[in-house]
């Protein structure tokens, strides 16, 4: 992430905090040092956004309450996991108010542009919910895997079996779901078969080649 995404999504990050936060939690959440975050902080000051310190319990960084900025914008990238999260709310009748996810769903497609509506259309739809997975990825995992998703590249994954032997599979991803043990990874083979593999047995993923430009999503 550069350090202009970095400032919007650190004062995004305080905005949406009741109490204030620490230093070093901010450092540790956008993976940087928390020198960087106190040069950032002071950046947004300079930018007009009154971040305050508060000492004691509970203390840290935050933005007055009195501070107002203009409406949330989503990025098509956050829009998908968010109508995967809603359709999937929808479906598994989490709440009852059925109509009222639907017409937000509506809202948030209507407010991408054109372009990518469809694709991120798509995307969610290939993101499938069957349990909560008590497995986690490791963290370069997971960030690998949300850059190689919406861009929408081809991968090479290093791999672990439950016997210990260890193996490398490339395809591109075709749908990431979860279950209540694990997130799984589904690739096309070269051999036109799919392959899910347990999200917590990968050792390392990477893309093999650039994304495809045709409908990729912007970050």
């Amino acid at each position: 992430m550069d350090r202009t995404k970095r400032l919007f999504a650190l004062v995004e990050n305080l905005r949406a905090r009741r109490k204030g936060v620490t230093a070093e939690v901010l450092a540790e959440r956008f993976g940087v040092s928390v020198r960087t975050i106190y040069r950032d902080l002071d950046a947004i000051r300079e930018g007009v956004v009154p971040v305050h310190a508060e000492a004691g319990p509970g203390g840290g960084y935050r933005i007055d309450a009195s501070y107002t900025i203009p409406p949330l914008v989503l990025q098509p990238r956050e829009a998908a996991l968010l109508l995967a999260i809603l359709r999937f709310a929808r479906a598994a009748r989490w709440v009852p108010f059925l109509e009222t996810l639907e017409a937000l769903e509506d809202k948030i497609v209507a407010l991408l542009p054109k372009a990518v509506a469809a694709d991120v259309d798509g995307r969610a739809s290939e993101l499938v919910f069957l349990g909560i997975p008590t497995l986690p990825l490791r963290p370069a995992v997971r960030k690998a895997l949300e850059e190689a998703w919406f861009s929408k590249a081809t991968v090479i994954v290093d791999y672990e079996a439950q016997n210990g032997e260890r193996h490398t599979w490339e395809g591109p991803l075709l749908r990431i779901f979860s279950d209540r043990q694990a997130i799984r990874v589904c690739l096309r083979l070269a051999d036109g078969t799919e392959k899910a593999l347990r999200g917590d047995r990968i050792l390392r993923l990477r893309p093999v080649s650039e994304p495809r430009g045709a409908g990729s999503f912007p970050p």
